[in-house]
């Protein structure tokens, strides 16, 4: 074997051809091909990224305002659970004592109320603060009381909530608690 040289290198090396002078590179061909490969590729991701945009709840779909809903009846009936006098009871507002929950050793009032307007918001008052809307745009919140009778004296025993956001029966929310504490009420 005889030993090679250093000038006995591929005459393609660095993508030039030595015997006929010409560079190598893309064809006219070959770079129109790839820019439509590259072009095909660019429409399947963005058809893949719109799809998934559709993919995600809207905001004000049905869904979504079943969920806030829902977060809104569950507050009430963590809060009616710990209740311990009751100061107003009707089917479109609450107001109720709880215990003392920020060290000033006096009873928390609470206070839950809808117009009876369609299209209102649920609202809570917390220790006569000012009144903050838990819920936009109400069709229908109605509470209902189930009172134990115990030697001619009454007790609160749970609190039955509905809440409607949409304006079909499919959006409503139904909650109930018990209160814990079995406050003394009127009947």
């Amino acid at each position: 074997m005889e030993k090679l040289r250093s000038n006995d290198i591929s005459e393609t090396q660095y993508g030039f051809d030595k015997t006929s002078g010409r560079q190598k590179g893309l064809t006219l061909v070959e770079l129109l091909v790839s820019i439509a490969v590259t072009m095909v590729l660019m429409l399947a991701i963005g058809s893949t990224m719109l799809i998934a945009t559709h993919a995600f709840p809207d905001v004000n779909g049905p869904a979504n305002v079943i969920i806030v809903a829902s977060e809104a009846a569950e507050q009430l009936a963590a809060e009616l659970q710990y209740a311990v006098t009751f100061t107003e009871r009707t089917a479109n507002a609450v107001e109720f004592t709880v215990a003392d929950r920020n060290a000033d050793e006096a009873p928390e009032t609470i206070r839950y109320e809808w117009s009876g307007t369609a299209g209102d918001p649920l609202t809570r008052q917390y220790n006569g603060a000012s009144i903050v809307a838990v819920l936009d745009s109400v069709q229908e919140f109605n509470l209902s009381y189930d009172i134990e009778t115990i030697l001619a004296t009454y007790y609160l025993r749970t609190v039955q909530i509905k809440i409607r956001t949409g304006n079909d029966q499919q959006s409503a929310v139904y909650t109930g608690t018990n209160v814990l504490n079995k406050p003394e009420v009127t009947p």
